[in-house]
């Protein structure tokens, strides 16, 4: 069992974070989150990388560095926080558009809609899940 919420408040604490939603799936032995970045944050990023924050997500290669950090991140707060493996990140989904309730993946109350976030990124998430399987990481 994977307390989805209480990793969503332990990950939330990386400073590319704005929002996180954390999905766990049988097909895989860690989790998968969709991660709202922190804007100003990817903006300081961006600007140690020699990238312009507009071109962040303009640039498959770009996603994937940022990525990258952003998974450092989280390997780091997994560790002082004593995660168990099946607990940590097996990798994330960044979606640039800021989480509202108008946009659906917020209620009026600022809860996370974990299906609307989910249905928003499925082939993304799927292709996730393809890939470790293919390289057995059930």
């Amino acid at each position: 069992y994977v307390a989805l919420e209480r990793l969503e408040s332990i990950y939330k604490t990386s400073l590319y974070v704005d929002n996180i939603c954390v999905f766990a799936n049988s097909l895989l032995t860690q989790p998968v989150a969709v991660v709202c970045p922190n804007r100003k944050a990817v903006e300081r990023w961006a600007e140690d990388n020699g990238v312009s924050a507009d071109g962040v997500f303009a640039s498959n290669e770009q996603v994937e560095r940022l990525k990258h950090e952003i998974m450092r991140s989280f390997d780091q707060i997994a560790k002082n926080n004593g995660l168990a493996r099946f607990e940590t990140m097996y990798d994330i989904v960044l979606d640039e558009d800021e989480w509202t309730p108008e946009n659906g993946c917020l209620t009026a109350a600022n809860k996370l809609r974990r299906k609307d976030i989910e249905s928003r990124h499925q082939d993304i998430i799927n292709d996730i899940y393809t890939r470790a399987s293919d390289n057995n990481q059930r």
